[in-house]
């Protein structure tokens, strides 16, 4: 089952300053690579075509060559496969209730079948859904339909591109940053704030190992991988709780928004739910800034706090080390194709 690579509609490919050097930009990640002198023109005649927005069907082959090679970052679609092994996990959708809802319906929904929800009572104030959903979720379906059904990695590859320009869009985190940073000499206040962004990141990880557990369940031929991800996040609550020590706090007196709460609720309840869903899920989580140091350390030792930024760094090394960003499309190896509604039910989760 040979993966077959296209490049996100944002992806650009530059030839670079030295001989052999190409640089790949997107609005979430730049990166170089240096090609080999043999290869030196093919490379070049595909950065020209990327240049004169000449790309097409027929570069397959060289597109496939030269992004096959950066296949650890998030780039390209993965196309829907042609062929397909044998004795593959098919999951079923346990019912229909959430396929057709508008958000609203759809969280309320999740909410009543969900084990616990420990912020329920606050989801009407803090996540007020107006309208329809956003994505376009069909486009997602038809560009990775399969033989018999939907290919669950080509699924995963468009909900990827979905979540970072999403990210792109509506993240707020760098501008919460740089106005925590314009605070800094109100000691008190910007010390409180630092202490809460620790603690949100904190909670993260204290409820990660319950939350990841119940996909145990459903990973069937990727039981292994989950299991050997889920004893990678653990004790990463524990680096983040001396942060907050370092910065003359216990976890415990700092509070944890609502908001926190529903997110680590939300993956909790894919894990039990769909197992796609709980893979799109995890790669959410675990995507990659791709910059040697934290952005949040960056604020903490921007504000004095040199050795809380050390442990958020720390955990950020601990995640790249073990590649953590494309740990979840790996959960999907053994799955195949898989229903239009078991796969729709996974973008909406």
């Amino acid at each position: 089952m040979s993966t077959v690579y296209w490049p996100y509609d944002e992806v650009k490919l530059l030839k670079g300053k030295a001989p052999g050097e190409f640089v790949v930009q997107a609005p979430w990640i730049s990166t170089q690579t240096v090609i080999g002198d043999n290869d030196i023109p093919r490379a070049a005649r595909l950065a020209d075509k990327y240049a004169t927005e000449t790309v097409g069907p027929t570069d397959l082959a060289d597109i496939n060559w030269f992004f096959g090679a950066l296949r650890k970052y998030p780039l390209c679609y993965e196309l829907a496969r042609k062929q397909w092994a044998e004795d593959l996990d098919v999951p079923t959708l346990q019912d229909r209730s959430l396929v057709d809802c508008p958000p609203n319906k759809f969280l309320e929904l999740v909410i009543s079948r969900a084990e616990h929800f420990s912020a329920a009572q606050s989801v009407s104030e803090s996540l007020p859904f107006l309208g329809d959903w956003s994505w376009d979720a069909q486009g997602a379906l038809q560009f990775s339909v399969a033989q018999t059904g939907v290919d669950p990695k080509a699924l995963f590859s468009v909900v990827r591109r979905f979540h970072l320009l999403n990210a792109m869009q509506w993240n707020r985190t760098s501008k919460l940053y740089e106005k925590v940073k314009a605070r800094v000499a109100e000691t008190d206040w910007f010390t409180n704030a630092c202490q809460l962004m620790v603690r949100q990141n904190h909670y993260v990880t204290q409820r990660c190992d319950g939350a990841l557990k119940p996909a145990l369940t459903h990973a069937k031929s990727a039981r292994e991988k989950v299991e050997d991800f889920i004893k990678d996040e653990r004790g990463h609550d524990r680096i983040l709780g001396l942060a907050l020590v370092a910065m003359g706090v216990e976890a415990e007196a700092v509070p944890v928004t609502a908001q926190s709460k529903i997110l680590m609720d939300l993956l909790e309840f894919c894990a039990q739910r769909n197992f796609l869903a709980f893979a799109m899920a995890v790669d959410m989580f675990e995507a990659s800034p791709y910059q040697e140091t934290d952005p949040l350390a960056d604020v903490l030792t921007f504000g004095g706090f040199t050795q809380a930024a050390k442990q958020i760094n720390r955990h950020l090394q601990i995640n790249d080390a073990g590649e953590h960003e494309n740990v979840a499309l790996g959960f999907l190896d053994g799955m195949g194709q898989v229903s239009p509604e078991y796969a729709l039910e996974a973008i909406r989760l």
